[in-house]
Order: structure tokens, then C-alpha cells, then sequence
């Protein structure tokens, strides 16, 4: 059975994931706590403890009220456009 720790990585993975197939674009809003909870087949306290731990490093932004979205900027789609070219 997962831990509580694991589920927690879990959650922050999938919406990592999210992110990163361009799911999720930066201002997006993210599925409720509830609704995430309930999709996963997690408790509520394991997807706040997710979402809190996403927003400590940066990726998400929460906005009391309204809920958390997405922050920063779009992530490029591959490796080749994160830098200039190299000759060969």
C-alpha cells in the first residue's frame, strides 16, 4: 500500500506531467482540490498537501478563493529549443 509521502509525490507527478504535455498552460487553472481528490481516488488533505508543495517550488500560484493555476512560463516542446544551434 503507498504511503501518505508517495501519494503526495504522486499527485505533484501528474501534475507535473500535466504541465509538461502542455495539458496545463501557464494562468491555467487546475482542477479543484475536491475534483482532483476525487479523480485520483486521494484524500483531499493529500492533494492540498501537493498542490502547497508545488506552489513552495514555484510552479503553481494559489489564489485564495479562486484556486491554484499554473505559473511561470510555457515550457518549450523539445530540447532544441532551449538553446542556440550547435555546429557540427
Amino acid at each position: 500500500m503507498p504511503t501518505k509521502h508517495s501519494r503526495i509525490a504522486e499527485v505533484m507527478a501528474h501534475v507535473r506531467q500535466q504541465i509538461a504535455a502542455r495539458q496545463l498552460l501557464p494562468a491555467s487553472r487546475l482542477l479543484s482540490v475536491r475534483a482532483q481528490a476525487q479523480a485520483l481516488g486521494y484524500s483531499v488533505s493529500t492533494v492540498v498537501e501537493a498542490y502547497e508543495r508545488l506552489v513552495a517550488e514555484g510552479l503553481l500560484l494559489s489564489k485564495p478563493g479562486a484556486g491554484f493555476f499554473v505559473a511561470g512560463p510555457v515550457a518549450p516542446l523539445a530540447l532544441a529549443q532551449l538553446g542556440r544551434p550547435l555546429d557540427r
